[in-house]
């Protein structure tokens, strides 16, 4: 029988996962010197950048399986659902992840954002914002407010809900920021952020909004395993 928590060290209990909404544009890896969104079908919905994914319509409170493994151990380091429609609001990305055996349903609450919320499973591996005009300007980690733009002006915003929207003495830049989700290197130097099994993974994803569109109805995960 499986038994959340163990004498080791590493996360077992998928409740403990962090888990997020975000505007799918605004959370990524880093690929050859540029920021690669997971609103980037065409570049995530592969092999060689995701341990498994699927594409098929996301229908409306049901679950969706991502990915299933036995008969070997690893860590699960991220995952994400079917993003929303722009412009809406409440989304909630709900999954089912079983552990050697031992399922536990975990979910975001409701997005706030309303331009195309995705949820996502796992802690990220750093924060950073770059400056449209030149993309060089990084800046440190909760600088600015993460979770939407600025309905008013379209631009993001800071801690304090200020508009960051204009830039440059001639308006001519402004702030993206966005969210690294981490590498295979997580189970390493962060095992406690993943989730380890020792011989079985199961996942499934449902949100409570049907997505048919190609850019955003996919999900993935991260699993990095054993051998």
């Amino acid at each position: 029988m499986a038994v959340i928590g163990s004498k080791d060290s590493l996360n077992r209990d998928p409740a403990k996962m962090v888990r997020f909404s975000h505007a799918h544009q605004g959370v990524g890896i880093i690929a050859n010197n540029s920021f690669k969104p997971t609103s980037d079908a065409d570049y995530f919905m592969r092999a060689n950048v995701m341990t498994a994914f699927i594409t098929s319509n996301s229908v409306a409170d049901t679950a969706r399986t991502v990915y299933s493994v036995s008969g070997k151990g690893g860590s699960l380091i991220w995952a994400f659902g079917s993003a929303d429609d722009n412009g809406q609001t409440g989304l909630v990305t709900t999954w089912v992840i079983t552990v050697d055996g031992l399922a536990t349903t975990v979910a975001t609450n409701a997005a706030t954002t309303d331009f195309y919320a995705r949820g996502f499973l796992g802690t990220p591996a750093a924060y950073g914002a770059g400056v449209s005009a030149n993309g060089s300007s990084i800046f440190p980690e909760g600088a600015y407010e993460f979770g939407g733009r600025n309905g008013a002006s379209g631009g993001y915003r800071d801690t304090n809900g200020s508009d960051m929207d204009l830039m440059g003495p001639n308006n001519n830049g402004y702030i993206v920021p966005y969210t690294l989700l981490a590498g295979l290197s997580q189970p390493t130097i962060n095992p406690q952020a993943c989730i380890r099994f020792e011989n079985s993974l199961t996942i499934t994803v449902a949100t409570n909004k049907a997505n048919t569109e190609a850019g955003t109805k996919n999900a993935g995960v991260l699993v990095k395993l054993d051998s």
